[in-house]
């Protein structure tokens, strides 16, 4: 089974990985009677593909945990950010995040792709209060803030 990751907004293909599977069985026929070349095929494809998700799905959550997490400044009203990740994502009251302000492309001058852009740090966000899908956060540092700057996790 394979799976591929494409960023539909630069169509550059994030990650691409395989799970395997396999089942096997034994025939048995006593008197002419008993599994033949066919019995039990359905469920011997079924295993193998059970197995073949669930390596998949280890190697997938191996490759996303190593992917750093980032968000945006959805709207700002006064001193209050609101971002656009909440519960959903695990944000809690009081994690510290860095606001990044987007710069220039970076394109690969042999393959026209996007590779990524130039970011200025501007500063640290505080997450004072969390919704399902959205948080509010207030500045510990910085100015400047605006829609669209980027916000992630401090590296440690």
């Amino acid at each position: 089974m394979d799976v591929r990751a494409i960023d539909t907004s630069t169509a550059q293909l994030l990650l691409a990985e395989t799970g395997t599977g396999k089942a096997n069985t034994s025939n048995i026929s006593i008197c002419g009677w008993g599994g033949g070349a066919n019995a039990g095929r359905s469920k011997l494809i079924g295993d193998a593909l059970r197995q073949a998700t669930d390596d998949l799905a280890r190697k997938l959550v191996a490759r996303l945990q190593k992917v750093p997490w980032s968000g945006r400044v959805a709207r700002v009203t006064g001193s209050s950010f609101y971002i656009n990740a909440g519960a959903d994502l695990g944000l809690t009251p009081g994690t510290p995040l860095d606001v990044y302000r987007p710069g220039e492309e970076i394109i690969d001058p042999a393959t026209k792709q996007l590779l990524g852009r130039e970011e200025t740090l501007m500063g640290q966000l505080v997450v004072s209060d969390v919704k399902e899908r959205f948080a509010l956060a207030t500045a510990s540092n910085g100015t400047g803030f605006r829609e669209e700057d980027v916000v992630r996790l401090p590296q440690r």
